[in-house]
């Protein structure tokens, strides 16, 4: 007796707990498993006509068409309700009836229970109202990867282990591999991303295996060398020494300028106090016309304008050629890079109207001022981004050329759904907390600028920020450039979001100078005999020298011998050595030459013929095993002798190199 009224006592007066009975969504409790087993690949039911009477969605992209497959079709025959272990949608996956597939399923394990489970339910679409997928985050718990999904239902927001429903991949098994269940395996020193999928949501884990070299313990005061250096440690790297002053001479003039330094620049150069020789020179050289010519042939080159000239002649042409002509004024006048893509958005759309096709504008949009591709979602929701089809139709209403107005005027153009038929509501990408935004009453092309250069989103400064980094080392912190994606992480996250923010007034020549400056763009090339040489490359620990481009190419042998622009070079590195080896090109420079002439008529001896040479065409003095080498060739004092040195050191693969 009195344990019992003990017991209704504590009953009484304990706290009420509530237990929250989630809502159902096939969405997100079925179909993932599904897509988990392969079911909705192109190689199986998710193909074009399906695989063996039964089709799916590509990627889970229709979950409406997959429940109405699973349930309706050919009469239900799938499932059993009443004796859900008969179903074919377990029997076959689990071979109790024969499966081109294979076996996918076994008897006891999470997918087959609660797909029996669903069955024994009635197989309902939603329960409950069903719920929303705000996002996906993904930790690390020992040895295993944990998958963190938030939702939103009536009843309010709520988180739920979804490691069961996700697929996982690493992005370099070597280092750390990961199977299907989230359990991770450590491998060599690197780093490795951890993806995790969960329907059109992703998320990402770095985990780091540390390469143990001593820790580089140099301090900088410049910002961008600070993050560099301490990411270096993180992962046991150790930074390559400062580039030879005569090397980063050269290199400062052809990533800024698209030519060599004169000998007389060389030579100023180095006089400068080595802390300020870079800053001085490269402010000098950010307000010249070779710059503007170089970065507006960069501009060009981002959003996709086409320069080299057809083999036939077209009537664009002369247009691409103007509007390259205004990107070098507009970098000429120092324009914001925010004000030039307004322009281009905006007031001049000839870049975006060559594309009959709202969906090209869109997607090149999409690529050249966001650096992202949406152009997988042009069919079927991306399985790499979280890009949807709808998300892609909506982003190219934006872009539907205008019309005329049956009662005067013009007006804004209409895009339809090639599938319904049905006009599509125009709206922009949602980047965003997964809100987009409707058009403004200022039009369609003013609802881009606006959501492109002040959506709040940040993509315009970090592709900016991304290409320029490229421009200037050789190649960028996310590759492809256009490629900024969750599954496509930065090799320094920290230091693109320290330049994009670099990036957010829109000064290009401030930037630039940002990066120059900096110990990371001084690093020497100079490869080492260290078994992490590889890995210095990949995480910019030293730089790599790279192939000039052959605008730059041709552009230094024009100066550097005052000689005629040459041709137009190919960008195949074999092609262009057999070219310069065999055409008319080099060797009409270096007959013409006045600079390689006077060398040869007043240079006193053949050190200094040789010296000269060196200097105007390499930006360094002969080393001495080149000079024992090449002074008995020079000793006679003929043009001839100098003209073909000249000739070689053209056609060397140092001189068409950025090192």
């Amino acid at each position: 007796m009195r344990l019992g009224l003990l017991l209704l006592t504590c009953l009484c007066f304990a706290p009420t707990l509530e237990i929250r009975r989630e809502s159902f969504d096939f969405r997100y409790d079925i179909l993932p498993l599904l897509h988990r087993q392969g079911c909705g690949s192109a190689y199986c039911h998710g193909a074009a006509t399906g695989m063996g009477g039964f089709k799916l969605s590509l990627f889970a992209s229709d979950p409406k068409a997959d429940h109405h497959a699973i349930t309706r079709d050919l009469g239900g025959r799938r499932l059993d309700l009443r004796e859900p272990t008969n179903s074919l949608l377990l029997r076959k996956p689990s071979m109790q009836t024969p499966h081109k597939g294979g076996r996918r399923l076994h008897e006891g394990e999470h997918a087959h229970t609660a797909l029996k489970d669903w069955i024994s339910d009635g197989a309902p679409y939603q329960s409950n109202g069903g719920r929303e997928l705000l996002s996906l985050e993904l930790s690390k718990v020992g040895d295993r990867l944990r998958a963190t999904a938030k939702f939103r239902d009536g009843r309010g927001e709520f988180e739920r282990d979804v490691t069961a429903l996700c697929t996982f991949r690493s992005s370099d098994d070597r280092v750390v591999a990961v199977d299907e269940t989230g359990k991770i395996e450590a491998g060599n020193p690197g780093e490795a991303w951890m993806f995790a999928r969960y329907v059109t949501r992703s998320a990402r884990l770095a985990v780091v295996q540390p390469f143990g070299e001593r820790a580089d313990s140099t301090q900088s005061a410049h910002a961008l060398d600070r993050l560099w250096l301490g990411r270096l440690r993180a992962l046991g790297l150790r930074a390559a020494a400062p580039a030879p002053t005569p090397v980063l001479a050269r290199r400062l003039y052809l990533d800024l300028a698209d030519r060599l330094p004169t000998p007389d620049e060389l030579r100023a150069f180095e006089r400068l106090a080595p802390g300020v020789r870079v800053k001085k020179t490269a402010a000098a050289l950010v307000l010249t016309a070779d710059f503007a010519v170089k970065f507006g042939r960069h501009l060009a080159q981002w959003i996709e304008i086409p320069l080299e000239p057809p083999a036939r002649p077209r009537p664009q042409t002369a247009m691409y050629q103007q509007q390259h002509l205004r990107l070098v004024t507009a970098v000429r006048r120092g324009d914001s890079l925010h004000a030039i893509a307004r322009r281009l958005l905006v007031e001049d759309r000839t870049l975006l109207d060559r594309f009959p096709d709202p969906r090209d504008r869109s997607e090149l949009t999409g690529r050249a001022f966001l650096g992202i591709r949406i152009g997988c979602a042009r069919c079927h929701n991306s399985p790499i981004d979280k890009w949807e089809r709808k998300d892609h139709m909506a982003f190219s209403a934006l872009f539907a050329s205008r019309r005329p107005n049956p009662k005067g005027g013009m007006m804004q153009g209409v895009l339809f759904d090639p599938d319904t038929g049905a006009a599509v509501k125009p709206r922009t990408l949602p980047v965003v907390a997964n809100v987009s935004r409707e058009v403004s009453k200022q039009g369609h092309a003013a609802t881009v600028a606006h959501f492109v250069l002040k959506g709040g989103h940040g993509m315009f400064e970090r592709n900016l920020a991304n290409r320029t980094f490229a421009a200037l080392m050789g190649k960028g912190l996310v590759e492809p450039l256009d490629d900024n994606r969750l599954s496509n992480p930065a090799v320094h996250e920290s230091l693109l979001g320290h330049l994009a923010e670099r990036a957010r007034n829109g000064d290009l020549r401030a930037l630039v100078l940002h990066i120059v400056t900096s110990r990371l763009y001084q690093t020497s090339s100079e490869p080492t005999e260290s078994k992490v040489d590889p890995a210095a490359i990949q995480f910019f620990a030293r730089r790599v020298a790279r192939t000039m481009p052959p605008e730059t190419f041709a552009n230094s042998v024009a100066r550097s011998l005052e000689a005629k622009p040459g041709a137009r070079l190919t960008r195949s590195p074999l092609a262009r050595q057999l070219a310069l080896l065999n055409s008319p090109f080099l060797n009409d420079a270096v007959r013409e030459s006045a600079s390689i002439a006077d060398i040869a008529v007043f240079a006193p001896d053949a050190k200094t013929r040789l010296r000269d040479l060196y200097v105007l065409l390499l930006s360094r003095e002969p080393r001495d095993d080149e000079s024992a080498a090449l002074l008995p060739s020079l000793a006679k004092g003929d043009v001839e002798s100098v003209q073909d040195l000249a000739f070689a050191l053209l056609a060397s693969r140092e001189f068409g190199s950025i090192r």
